[in-house]
């Protein structure tokens, strides 16, 4: 079919906003946050997406957001750049705080929702890290995943929850701190990483492989952890319409 050169620069014109929009929200991490190395892997199959990591200052400690807004595609990264925007003033906002920083940040997201028009259509998931010194970590959930925690003993998730970033919920965050050691690195993912598969069956399958993933990778390096499990995840993804999906690696400098 042909195109009419007004038509043309008109699909110039929102190709270019789309990647504008999409290239300003896409999930990023620094190399290295307080005490901790860091690793990012992103998977996004379109233009889009609702799949937030960003990371701020707070204080003398670095928070990190990692969620999982409602939708797809420019309208998803549209209500995840209002969300980093409310992130990032939440931070400003408790810069003097040090203790129960990240249940004070993550009950400023959901005020966010009832207070900015542009958040009222949707929801999300969400958690948040605050690292510390000394491999200390401050965790706060909202319906998100649970982190895991790949230790030398066992592997597990930290339990951790509240209610979605959305839903009129008058409920506070809870905290869980954590302090890791030499070699235990923490995960923070969206649902995408594991929930793979158009049936139940199939999701249940993906996530076990996920986990299985996890073995022996106590003592190795961020991005050794990274390649190990986006390797799984891309393997699973063949021949599926995947979601969106994040992992953020954490675990001490000096390893």
């Amino acid at each position: 079919m042909k195109t009419s050169g007004l038509s043309q620069i008109n699909w110039t014109t929102h190709r270019g906003q789309v990647s504008k929009i999409t290239g300003t929200a896409a999930p990023s991490i620094p190399a290295h946050i307080a005490s901790f190395n860091a690793a990012l892997y992103a998977f996004t199959p379109e233009a889009g997406g609702g799949d937030i990591v960003v990371s701020e200052s707070v204080g003398g400690q670095e928070a990190i957001l990692v969620a999982d807004v409602m939708g797809h595609g420019v309208q998803a990264k549209l209500y995840a750049l209002t969300l980093i925007g409310h992130f990032r003033t939440a931070c400003k906002l408790y810069s003097g705080a040090e203790l129960n920083v990240a249940q004070a940040l993550m009950g400023e997201l959901s005020r966010s929702f009832f207070s900015d028009s542009t958040l009222a259509d949707t929801v999300a998931t969400g958690v948040i890290a605050v690292a510390g010194d000394q491999g200390r970590v401050q965790l706060a959930s909202a319906g998100h995943p649970m982190p895991a925690l790949i230790s030398e003993n066992r592997n597990k998730l930290i339990a951790v929850g509240g209610p979605l970033l959305g839903l009129p919920v008058n409920e506070d965050y809870e905290q869980v701190e954590l302090e890791l050691s030499i070699g235990e690195t923490l995960l923070l993912y969206t649902d995408g990483i594991y929930e793979i598969g158009q049936s139940t069956d199939q999701r249940n399958d993906s996530a076990q492989f996920i986990i299985s993933a996890l073995g022996g990778l106590f003592g190795k390096s961020c991005d050794s952890v990274k390649r190990k499990i986006s390797a799984v995840h891309r393997q699973l993804c063949a021949g599926q319409d995947p979601d969106d999906a994040t992992l953020v690696v954490l675990q001490l400098k000096n390893l």
